[in-house]
């Protein structure tokens, strides 16, 4: 019988004795058929990193670094104990300025506390951004190659209607790599649409100083089917090759650091998806640290960079048309991951609609839903109320430092910088890319990796799909997500869920 001598004073360690390694083992295989071993509970990623059973252990706690030179804080740079994250609503059609507008206001009022913006310099930022509260809410605008026109028209906005630009907090998110790979136009030299970044980076924050210039978005290889692996080795190619030009500018270590945002998906694998965020602020941290000039442990303060934010958003990849209120249960997973993995902002997609296709009549069901799922957690969960969760946790310790060590090892076998973008020119990242995306379909198709309502438990009785002949309001048919057959893309968007979507259409009769 345990003693409750202690439970008065809230001491609980010393009311139960803790089972030792082998009286665990022995009850672990208790459990389990003849058949069956501990080997058999264990799990191994695209990555080839196995989750053990049990973690007793951990060298990444008791004193063995994680990276070569130091082992950072992998807390939030921005998030602090009770704290909530930025709930982000993203709007990708702005084509009527109107109506995004009001569905901006809409969500702000709903819950959302800040919006992304998709558009172009021809958009009407004045008529976009009526009656928005910059004191109240951050917006980041997406405006891929037209970056500098879409900033020349917000600082127009700006001075128009005489803003407070100590009240603004405002994103711009070039992203020269990034666009490369979305759309397939490889610039005529790499080297200067860096330099035009870090030209672009320094004149806005001399008119902005809050304003972040860069986004690293590692989401393109994500829903082309990277692996966790891939998607640090990408974030942090593609984060040095911006803060070095940014510091090459004239820029201050902090200076460049300040200016650059990193986008990542989770999808719904809670346990790597938290793995995978603590690992990225470990890689960043170490690449910060390795940019300083004061040797480690004797850093000036002044010239010493604070932490990094992450967007995280919910994975596209793992939309299925199939039963799609399964689609929901999907997004609660990604949303508790980056909720437990200290992201800055959250942005939920809906679950009911993908590219074009939309499941239901009303659209604003699931964007209410989604923009429901970070207010729950931040009121139901606590999770606000502590910096990294996880820290201290065997198991989320270990396999963060095993995941870090793994992509630096990436990292350092490419080479020099300038390598990732021949990387990627050669086709050598695509074809890596496709091949993890091939393995993880190969699982998919064998039930080793389950996926409700596609692969397994299918509601048979769901029905045909629907295709409504007009999108809602907030999706737009040039979506860089949406796959086009077309496309140019360096990294196409894929779906896990495709092959059996197609085969359910065929066996209904119906064309997807």
């Amino acid at each position: 019988m345990p003693s409750t001598s202690n439970l008065s004073t809230g001491d609980l360690d010393s009311v139960f004795t803790p089972p030792s390694h082998e009286q665990w083992l022995e009850a672990a295989l208790a459990g389990l058929s003849a058949d069956d071993s501990l080997e058999a509970m264990q799990h191994r990623t695209l990555d080839d990193l196995v989750i053990q059973a049990l973690y007793d252990d951990c060298p990444a706690v008791t004193g063995e670094s994680v990276m070569p030179a130091d082992r950072p804080d992998t807390g939030s740079g921005t998030t602090s104990p009770a704290c909530p994250w930025d709930n982000r609503l993203c709007i990708e059609d702005t084509t009527d300025e109107a109506v995004a507008n009001a569905c901006l206001h809409r969500a702000l009022l709903g819950g959302n506390t800040s919006v992304e913006l998709h558009l172009d310099e021809t958009a009407d930022i004045g008529r976009l951004l009526t009656g928005f509260r910059f004191d109240l809410a951050p917006v980041s605008f997406r405006a891929s190659a037209d970056y500098p026109g879409v900033t020349r028209n917000f600082l127009r906005y700006v001075n128009d209607e005489s803003i407070d630009i100590n009240e603004l907090r405002c994103s711009f998110n070039a992203d020269p790599i990034g666009q490369w790979l979305r759309t397939g136009v490889e610039p005529e030299s790499s080297q200067a649409a860096l330099q035009a970044l870090a030209s672009f980076s320094v004149e806005t924050r001399r008119q902005l100083p809050e304003a972040v210039t860069a986004l690293v978005d590692t989401t393109i290889h994500h829903n082309a089917g990277a692996s966790a692996t891939q998607e640090l080795q990408a974030a942090v190619a593609t984060g040095t090759l911006y803060l070095t030009h940014l510091m090459d500018a004239g820029m201050t270590l902090p200076e460049a650091s300040q200016c650059i945002d990193f986008q990542v998906a989770c999808d719904a694998d809670l346990l790597m998806g938290v793995v995978k965020l603590r690992s990225l602020r470990i890689l960043w941290q170490h690449v910060l640290h390795l940019h300083l000039s004061a040797p480690t442990g004797v850093t000036d303060p002044a010239t010493t960079p604070g932490g990094m934010r992450i967007v995280v958003e919910s994975s596209r990849r793992y939309l299925s048309q199939l039963d799609p209120w399964n689609n929901h249960l999907r997004n609660i997973i990604a949303c508790s991951a980056a909720a437990m993995g200290s992201a800055d902002a959250i942005i939920m997609h809906p679950h009911d609609r993908i590219g074009r296709w939309q499941a239901t009549d009303d659209p604003d069901i699931g964007v209410r839903m989604a923009r429901n799922l970070p207010i729950i957690l931040e009121r139901e969960s606590g999770l606000t109320l502590v910096d990294d969760p996880f820290s201290g946790s065997y198991a989320l310790e270990t396999l963060t430092a095993e995941l870090t060590r793994r992509v630096w090892s990436e990292l350092s076998a490419m080479g020099e910088l300038n390598d990732w973008l021949d990387t990627i020119a050669s086709g050598r990242w695509q074809s890596a890319v496709a091949d993890t995306h091939a393995r993880r379909l190969a699982l998919v198709n064998d039930e080793q990796q389950v996926i409700v309502g596609v692969n397994r438990y299918q509601n048979t009785a769901a029905g045909t799909a629907r295709h409504p002949a007009q999108p809602a309001p907030v999706v737009t048919t040039s979506s860089p997500w949406i796959v086009d057959p077309n496309s140019k893309a360096v990294l196409q968007p894929v779906r896990d869920s495709e092959s059996f979507e197609q085969r359910s259409s065929a066996t209904q009769g119906a064309t997807p």
